[in-house]
């Protein structure tokens, strides 16, 4: 299949929506900014607290398919910028002037790692190195804006994967860390370290399996605003590092993830989980009472302060609008769009179910139902990666393309997904293709029982952790499907742990355990093993530069396949897309993408 494939119009208009992403501000709140979606290229839009408005900023410098947000300096004058090459994840580091063309600052060469905040002095920035395979190129760091020199601020041996952000004074740094060794389940505590002696201690660790973590320092030095997840999902509270009392706020029962604190300290931006939406509350600290943001059923990916927390922007998103951002006054609640955004008729909301068995599993999942219902329709389910996130009720191009094509699916948050609780997440550890296989069995029959769906024609497809469940589903009951595509997907366990980047192979580890001493089991649960029994037609979409599942893992399987019988063009198709890598917001790749997706989909199931 060729990756210029003219895509269907519905594929063109959706692709076309534009779509707001990492958003961020910096620390005082003075300026804030975001990437932009939809067009032939990636936008960028900056703000700042004076006038609210909304301006597109040009420069050669900036990233043309961005992984993760701007990093801004205080007072707002200059950014960090991390840029790769065709989605490597090989970063370097650039610091540009905010709304200028000129030339930027570059702070380090290539490598695995990513900014996190600027200190308070606007004279050096944290940044997390994922390193190689040597303990010492891992962990948290101190990269000086003034002379480019790093100091390692986290133990040897210690994984860092989040925080970095620093104490008002400059001399502390809070992050979460986990020892070298990986277990399945282990959690991840919070520390502080002294920039000065690289000394670092332990101020929450709610329990051993939980990721306790840092949103922001408090101004008065003394508390950090954090979140832990535990059995009922996450919570946030208030840590105090010196006597390590913690304030929980909101109710125990409640999946409530913190996201940002006010640079006065007074208010803190959460997001709670519920029936797959992400909504914004915000908890006064100083009246002790919370109250949510008005904005519609959906989800708020990113929220940040401006001013001293009179101001909020939200990144939001429902399932028929791609996401933009909301300028909203915390004192009235008053919301606006900072940019008007065009729409797409004629989008289908979803709607929260839970797929039951006769054994008494309950499997929750968005049901998506084309609005015209004529007959039976053939049914797709449709998988996340991870495998520790969920579908949520914002955007979903693909399921929006197949649902406006007449295909009902159903998106399966099954056993292994966050968002319902530990239990829920931790059930697939060291079990992948196990129970989480079983509830995408689950999900069929769940279609199956529906008045409006053909049950003789089931389709499955996935993304990274969802495109591995989705080949072993066609392959270890391939009876079962009329159809399967594999986006971005993995093949081979203990190959894949032996190519992959040091991160994914430490989450590897911390999922399925040892590979040497559970190498039957990583054998078992890896597609490859089954390949060979694959009958339903199969799409294999794949960036050529993925270097979390290395395009080598799709080569493995063609050739399996091919030694098989099967014939590449009629039993399977391959879509590689050249200087992409594991994920793209790029126009020409998502619409090549969605189209070959939509294209394979209608040309072996039947649309009324």
């Amino acid at each position: 299949m060729k990756a210029d494939l003219q895509p269907h119009r519905l594929i063109d208009s959706l692709c076309r929506l534009p779509s707001a992403r990492h958003l961020s501000a910096s620390p005082d709140g003075s300026a804030g900014g975001w990437y932009e979606t939809g067009g032939d290229a990636v936008e960028v839009w900056i703000t700042n607290n004076a006038d609210l408005i909304p301006r597109r900023w040009i420069h050669q410098q900036l990233p043309p398919d961005p992984q993760s947000p701007m990093v801004w300096e205080r007072g707002g004058r200059h950014v960090i910028v991390p840029l790769d090459q065709g989605g490597d994840e090989i970063f370097e580091l650039w610091r540009l002037i905010v709304g200028s063309q000129l030339p930027g600052l570059r702070l380090s060469g290539p490598g695995r790692h990513l900014p996190v905040e600027v200190g308070p002095d606007n004279r050096a920035v944290t940044v997390i190195a994922y390193g190689s395979d040597t303990k010492a190129s891992c962990g948290l760091f101190v990269l000086s804006l003034d002379d480019g020199s790093a100091t390692r601020v986290s133990d040897i041996g210690a994984l860092v994967d989040r925080g970095g952000y620093w104490s008002p004074d400059g001399h502390e740094v809070a992050f979460s860390a986990a020892d070298d060794i990986a277990e399945p389940g282990q959690g991840r505590r919070l520390m502080i370290a002294s920039t000065l002696t690289s000394h670092s201690r332990c101020v929450l660790d709610v329990s051993p399996e939980t990721i306790d973590y840092a949103v922001a320092w408090h101004p008065d030095g003394r508390r950090i605003a954090v979140g832990s997840d535990g059995p009922a999902g996450n919570r946030a509270g208030i840590v105090d590092v010196v006597s390590g009392e913690v304030t929980w706020l909101g109710s125990r029962s409640v999946d409530e993830t913190p996201i940002a604190l006010a640079p006065n300290g007074r208010c803190l931006l959460t997001t709670r989980n519920y029936d797959a939406t992400l909504m914004p509350w915000v908890h006064d600290l100083v009246l002790g009472n919370s109250f949510p943001l008005k904005v519609s059923a959906g989800v708020t990916s990113a929220g940040v302060f401006l001013g001293s927390g009179d101001t909020v922007l939200l990144q939001h998103s429902t399932d028929t609008e791609r996401n933009v951002i909301y300028e909203i006054a915390t004192a009235t609640g008053r919301a606006r769009r900072l940019r008007s955004a065009p729409q797409c008729s004629d989008l289908v909301e979803a709607r929260h179910v839970l797929c039951r068995s006769q054994r008494g599993g309950v499997v929750p999942a968005l049901l998506y139902v084309p609005p015209k219902l004529v007959g039976r329709h053939p049914a797709i389910v449709h998988l996340h990666g991870g495998p520790t996130a969920q579908f949520l009720r914002d955007f979903d191009l693909l399921t929006q393309a197949l649902v406006g094509s007449g295909f009902v699916v159903l998106a399966a948050n099954v056993r292994g997904s966050s968002g319902y609780g530990s239990e829920h997440r931790d059930a697939c550890l060291g079990d992948w293709g196990g129970a989480d296989l079983e509830d995408v069995v689950q999900a069929a029959d769940y279609l199956e029982r529906l008045d409006y769906v053909d049950g003789s024609q089931l389709g499955v497809f996935g993304e990274s952790y969802g495109a591995y469940l989705a080949l072993l589903a066609a392959t270890r009951y391939p009876a079962r499907w009329k159809c399967a595509a594999a986006l971005m997907g993995f093949t081979d366990l203990a190959s894949l742990y032996q190519t992959t980047t040091p991160s994914v192979r430490r989450f590897l580890r911390e999922q399925m355990g040892d590979p040497d001493g559970r190498r039957d089991l990583w054998h078992e649960r890896s597609p490859l093993t089954h390949a060979a029994s694959l009958q339903a037609p199969l799409l294999i979409v794949h960036g050529r530069q993925d270097p979390r599942c290395p395009l080598d893992q799709i080569q493995q399987l063609c050739q399996i396949l091919r030694s098989s019988g099967k014939v590449e063009g009629r039993d399977y198709e391959l879509l590689t897309l050249p200087n992409s890598g594991h994920s793209t917001v790029l126009f020409e790749y998502r619409r090549a993408l969605a189209a070959g997706l939509l294209v394979h989909f209608l040309g072996h199931m039947s649309v009324s």
